[in-house]
């Protein structure tokens, strides 16, 4: 059963696609939106949960660096 949480606004500049603003950070992810994001692990993850996500799915972001190459699933 997958989660479902109206209250969480979801803009289109949110879009997952769009991580290079959220370089050097971690960001909680929830339906292709990001839902929270910041510096501090630990507060993002609360103010998920705060906002009704149960289980935050939770990646950080590393930031590009010139002539490296990146393979990964």
């Amino acid at each position: 059963m997958s989660e479902t949480n109206t209250n969480v606004d979801t803009p289109a500049r949110n879009r997952v696609a769009n991580f290079e603003a959220y370089a050097g950070q971690w960001v909680v992810v929830q339906n292709e939106m990001v839902i929270e994001h910041g510096p501090d692990l630990t507060r993002i993850v609360d103010n998920a949960r705060a906002k009704g996500i149960r289980c935050p799915r939770v990646l950080f972001v590393e930031p590009s660096r010139a002539r490296t190459v990146r393979f990964g699933l």
